[in-house]
C-alpha cells in the first residue's frame, strides 16, 4: 500500500485534554503545539510524505480575547521556526 501525498489534522481537544488532565487550559494547547504536532511533523518528513496540513485555528478563535490569541500564534511561530527553513 502506498502512502498519502497529503495529511489534513483538524487540532480539537485541546482544552478538554487539559480539562481532563487538570492542567490549566493553555497547557493542552502546548502539549499540541510542542508534543503532537512536532512528531507529525517528524514522522512525514521521515516517511516522505509532502504535505501535511493543520487545522490551527478557525474564526471562533477571535473571540478568546487578544491575550490568548497573541500567545497562541506566538507558541505556533516558535513551532514554524524550529521546523521550517
Amino acid at each position: 500500500m502506498s502512502l498519502p501525498r497529503h495529511i489534513a489534522i483538524i487540532c480539537d481537544g485541546n482544552r478538554r485534554w487539559a480539562k481532563n488532565k487538570s492542567l490549566p487550559e493553555f497547557a493542552g494547547h502546548r502539549r499540541a503545539v510542542e508534543v503532537t504536532m512536532e512528531q507529525l511533523i517528524d514522522r512525514c518528513v521521515e516517511l516522505k510524505i509532502p504535505y501535511l496540513t493543520f487545522w490551527v485555528f478557525s474564526t471562533e478563535n477571535w473571540h478568546r480575547g487578544k491575550s490568548w490569541v497573541d500567545k497562541y500564534f506566538k507558541l505556533l511561530r516558535q513551532l514554524f521556526t524550529k521546523n521550517f527553513q
